[in-house]
């Protein structure tokens, strides 16, 4: 099992939890004036590199290696709408307790 497994199966749980939601969970969301609906699956896979890449199209310069801050991730949000797991990031920006 490698993180891809593990991507697949965290999609997996949060597209059933939108799911039981969007169909236990009726009366809640009346009273929140809300529609849950179950995201289409597979989410979208972005790579550390496309990410970094789609955002210096954006005029937002960053270099391989960088960090991304909040700022960006909004952006990427902006870009792709809806679910989408950011992989492949360099180890040296993982945080000290990920191996």
């Amino acid at each position: 099992m490698d993180y891809l497994d593990v991507i697949e199966v965290l999609e997996t749980v949060v597209a059933n939890v939108f799911e039981h939601v969007e169909k236990n969970c009726i009366e809640e969301q009346k009273t929140l004036g809300i529609d849950v609906k179950r995201p289409a699956t597979p989410f979208e896979r972005i790579t550390y590199k496309q990410a970094v890449e789609e955002l210096g199209r954006e005029g937002i310069p960053l270099k391989l290696g960088d960090d991304l801050l909040d700022s960006h991730l909004r952006k990427l949000g902006e870009l792709h709408p809806g679910f989408y797991f950011l992989i492949d990031w360099p180890m040296k920006l993982k945080p000290f307790y990920i191996p």
